[in-house]
């Protein structure tokens, strides 16, 4: 039993010191949110849920500190950026900060001295939205089932070369999935010659650059699906 009491009591008195380091570490406005325990587990667990990056509360003070932050009198650019990268790591995890909003920000409260940067950030704010833009025009302009080419990217030049890459006509898929089409192309019921053969051709455009369909693969297909109207031509072709 002694030996029970004495390590009960050791146990007690690390408890006990760290609740206290916890509670002095703290800032005095916080400790009314620990007021109400005294022991340190449930105080790490109320501090954690109230400070930890994702928590709403937490979220809103940084977001706000974020949005409030100025540059101080003669203070350089570099530190006040520093201060605002600092605010913006703690968010990451909550609530990041998009890249217009943190060059905004950066410029937002320069002095006149920093005309020309403002100036410089400014069309870097506005480079950066045409790009936003840009690749937010080509992800909603593809197919659902395509995205997932662009997925891993989110720049608009890469976005455009990944997907040239795939479509252009020199490429293998799509040397393919149009050499399929060129050969599955049929006469729809009722449709004029003329249309078919000009979307036959449209193919055949389309597969130029790629790997080109020799004349003989063209008038084969034009005839190849011909209902018995035109059983007369054909059989004149064939001659």
């Amino acid at each position: 039993e002694k030996l029970f009491l004495k390590e009960y009591i050791e146990f007690q008195v690390r408890k006990n010191k760290a609740y206290a380091t916890i509670y002095l570490s703290i800032e005095k406005e916080y400790r009314i949110l620990i007021s109400e325990v005294d022991d340190s587990t449930q105080t790490w667990k109320i501090l954690q849920k109230h400070f930890r990056p994702d928590s709403c509360a937490r979220v809103i003070y940084l977001t706000d500190e974020f949005f409030s932050c100025k540059i101080l009198e003669g203070e350089d650019i570099g530190l006040y950026a520093a201060r605002l990268k600092k605010i913006i790591i703690d968010l990451d995890a909550g609530k990041p900060i998009a890249d217009w909003y943190q060059a905004f920000q950066l410029i937002r409260y320069l002095p006149t001295d920093y005309q020309d940067e403002k100036l410089f950030l400014k069309e870097y704010i506005e480079f950066q939205v045409r790009k936003n833009k840009a690749y937010a025009t080509i992800y909603l302009s593809i197919e659902k089932e395509y995205r997932i080419l662009i997925s891993e990217v989110d720049d608009s030049t890469q976005t455009w070369k990944i997907l040239q890459k795939h479509f252009r006509p020199d490429s293998c898929a799509r040397v393919i999935y149009l050499t399929d089409e060129f050969f599955s192309c049929k006469i729809l019921e009722g449709e004029d010659i003329g249309l078919y053969a000009a979307r036959l051709k449209k193919i055949i455009i389309d597969l130029d650059a790629g790997k080109p369909i020799a004349d003989w693969y063209q008038a084969f297909q034009l005839i190849r699906y011909l209902p018995t109207d035109y059983q007369g031509m054909v059989q004149i072709i064939y001659r």
